[in-house]
């Protein structure tokens, strides 16, 4: 089974959009299919990835009289037979890195404050300070 979702094209959803005027159950039967076909024409108008597979979409296309959209087969790794992610395993365990975003910069008026507090403190006035968890300062 895949666990590929498919998203929608929007060339699809512009062809289909244009096409529409009244019901949806209309427009199944205006394009050859059963009325119970309305779900799917939904699902393809709302662009809901996941919801409508390649292969209806492709039907729905030549409906329309437009080109199906291409599929390509990725040839499995010589070494371990699966599906590569990229290139060849050799026989190493392969696992998904996740990367995390970049960590928003502090804002202005923060720096700032930090900066002040900073000079403050080297005048010898109490402020406040960060201590670990041994109750010693930063």
């Amino acid at each position: 089974m895949s666990t590929q979702t498919h998203a929608v094209s929007l060339e699809t959803v512009a062809a289909l959009s244009s096409r529409k005027n009244g019901s949806l159950v209309q427009l199944a039967r205006d394009l050859g299919f059963d009325a119970s076909f309305a779900g799917a024409l939904s699902d393809i108008l709302r662009q809901r990835t996941g919801h409508v597979s390649l292969l209806t979409e492709n039907r729905v296309r030549a409906a329309l009289g437009m080109e199906p959209i291409a599929t390509y087969e990725v040839p499995p790794c010589p070494d371990c037979g699966g599906v590569p992610p990229i290139g060849r395993c050799h026989n190493k365990p392969v696992g998904s890195v996740i990367v995390r975003p970049p960590r928003p910069q502090s804002p202005a008026w923060l720096i700032e404050a930090a900066e002040w507090l900073r000079q403050r403190e080297g005048s010898g006035s109490p402020v406040l300070r960060s201590y670990t968890r041994q109750g010693k300062p930063y």
